[in-house]
């Protein structure tokens, strides 16, 4: 989607510096951020992504 990844180094990771590209969608934004939330019971499931307005759309 994006053409590259999401962190460019370990220390993006740990500190949970995440940017995204501009011309994404806000959709799509919102999708990718839940799905990489730190915390893993706050990322979404399998249904909730195949329900995300994103993926309807």
């Amino acid at each position: 989607v994006c053409g590259s990844l999401p962190f460019e180094n370990e220390d993006e990771i740990t500190g949970y510096k995440l940017a995204l590209k501009s011309h994404l969608s806000a959709e799509l934004k919102n999708l990718i951020q839940r799905c990489l939330a730190q915390n893993p019971d706050r990322r979404p499931s399998l249904e909730s992504i195949l329900e995300h307005t994103w993926i309807k759309n």
